[in-house]
C-alpha cells in the first residue's frame, strides 16, 4: 500500500513539474502607473499639462472637429514629444477596428496613449482623468464623468495624450475605464511593432 502511494505521489510530482515547465512561472501582473503630470490635455485639470502652444493649433482643430461628435475613442500613437504624438494620433483616431491597427516606433520615439472622453461644457469640467496605467499588455485610462448641473454651454472636446515610453512589440488591449460605474466603456486592440 505504501509503495502504491509513493508511486502515485511521484507521478503527481512529475506531472506538476512538466506542467510548470510548460506554463512557466506564475507571476503577478505588475501595474506601471503613468504619472498624470506627464500627460497633456485639451481641458483644464490640476496636475495635467495644457496643450496650449505645444502643438499646431490648425491640425488640432481639424482633429477635434472630426472626433467631437463621435463616440469615445482610445488609440496608440508615437512621437518624440507631445506635438509629434498629437500629429500621429490625428490619423489613428479615424482608423477602423479591423484589421488591427499598429504603431511602429522609431529609434527616438515613445509610444503614447491618446483618448477622446467626450464633449461637453468646460466649466466645471465634465471629465476628470483619475489614472493612466499599463498592466501586462493592457493600457488603461481611468476617468470619471461629472454630471452636475450648471455647466457652461460651450462645447469642448475632452482629449488627453500621455507618454508610455518604450513598449515591447506585441498586441495590446486599450481600455477607457469609468471609475464611478466600475466598467470598461471602450476597449480596442492595438499592435506595437
Amino acid at each position: 500500500m505504501r509503495t502504491r502511494l509513493t508511486i502515485v505521489f511521484v507521478v503527481f510530482a512529475a506531472v506538476g513539474l512538466v506542467l510548470a515547465a510548460q506554463l512557466g512561472p506564475f507571476q503577478a501582473q505588475e501595474t506601471r502607473p503613468i504619472p498624470l503630470s506627464t500627460a497633456y490635455a485639451t481641458f483644464d485639470q490640476d496636475g495635467i499639462k495644457p496643450l496650449d502652444g505645444r502643438v499646431d493649433n490648425e491640425a488640432l482643430s481639424a482633429m477635434v472637429s472630426e472626433v467631437q461628435g463621435g463616440p469615445q475613442r482610445i488609440v496608440l500613437c508615437d512621437g518624440i514629444d507631445v506635438g509629434a504624438a498629437v500629429k500621429s494620433s490625428a490619423l489613428n483616431f479615424s482608423m477602423p477596428e479591423s484589421p488591427v491597427p499598429f504603431v511602429a516606433t522609431g529609434k527616438n520615439d515613445a509610444v503614447w496613449v491618446a483618448a477622446f472622453l467626450g464633449s461637453d461644457g468646460s466649466i466645471p469640467p465634465a471629465y476628470v482623468v483619475r489614472s493612466i496605467s499599463v498592466t501586462d499588455r493592457i493600457v488603461r485610462v481611468a476617468y470619471e464623468r461629472d454630471d452636475s448641473s450648471g455647466r457652461t454651454c460651450d462645447l469642448s472636446a475632452y482629449m488627453i495624450w500621455a507618454p508610455l515610453g518604450r513598449m515591447d512589440a506585441g498586441m495590446y488591449t486599450l481600455e477607457l475605464f469609468d471609475v464611478a460605474a466600475g466598467t470598461v466603456t471602450v476597449t480596442r486592440r492595438w499592435q506595437v511593432k
